[in-house]
């Protein structure tokens, strides 16, 4: 009769533990509406150096810029999801107290970001129940961390269109310098980007979650902040990149038995 009741209570708690592992599947859409912050480390400001670990090296409080955030999450598998970004941030920079201050330069920038992207969860949001954590304090299933985390990598597209005052003493080439507007012409102001980062999850109810993301974004031009190799005075010959850095708001849309996000019911 003892053996009987064991098989039959480990018989449940595998059940449970089954089902409720699979408990990911009936919210796999996110929606996602987050704040945060942008820097740009391009040729304006900074060390001038090449080897500047990607812009960690010139990191200054001064030249960061707000940004705005909405995104799309659908989960691929537990481990696994794919989502789509709309980014608008703002970019500032300035020679003021740097390597560069003779140029007397500064810049500031609109950067609007389409971006998709590859999560892998290496810290899952749905973890398999151990039979000393299947209910919590109110007698209720428990199958949810508090706590996920990601890395995420993926591709973009951006469009910039940086603004920036000139040194009076500075000499600028008559055919990209548009006094009028303060801007530089003869560049594309659209361009590929990669994000690269990682991300953390923080579960409030089967609802709502917290997140918080940090992300680098490689370019494909030297033209982010106005000024390139091409245009002197003292640009390098690295490409530029930014970060956005966001804290968001994570609604979980019901998933009904097709698969299809139930909105209205």
């Amino acid at each position: 009769m003892k053996k009987a009741t064991l098989i039959i209570l480990a018989l449940f708690f595998i059940t449970i533990s089954e089902t409720y592992s699979q408990r990911w599947k009936l919210r796999r859409y996110e929606a996602i509406v987050g704040l945060g912050t942008t820097t740009v480390y391009g040729d304006i400001g900074g060390t001038a150096d090449e080897s500047n670990l990607y812009g960690l090296k010139d990191i200054r409080i001064g030249d960061i810029r707000p940004s705005f955030y909405l995104g799309i999450r659908y989960k691929l598998e537990e481990e696994m999801s794919l989502k789509l970004n709309l980014i608008y941030g703002r970019g500032y920079s300035t020679d003021a107290n740097s390597k560069n201050e003779h140029r007397n330069l500064s810049f500031s920038t609109g950067i609007f970001e389409y971006s998709l992207q590859y999560e892998y969860y290496f810290l899952k949001e749905d973890r398999r129940l151990k039979s000393a954590a299947v209910f919590n304090r109110k007698g209720m299933i428990n199958n949810y961390a508090k706590t996920a985390m990601y890395a995420f990598a993926g591709v973009g597209g951006i469009y910039f269109s940086p603004k920036f005052t000139e040194d009076p003493n500075t000499v600028w080439p008559d055919w990209i310098w548009d006094k009028e507007n303060h801007t530089y012409e003869g560049y594309s102001k659209i361009n590929a980007v990669i994000p690269v980062g990682i991300g953390l999850k923080y579960t409030i109810d089967d609802m709502f979650s917290i997140g918080f993301e940090l992300g680098g974004r490689y370019t494909f031009t030297d033209y982010l902040d106005g000024i390139s190799p091409n245009n002197p005075p003292y640009a390098n010959n690295s490409k530029d990149v930014y970060y956005f850095a966001d804290i968001s708001l994570i609604y979980k849309v019901r998933t009904d038995r097709r698969g299809r996000p139930v909105l209205f019911r």
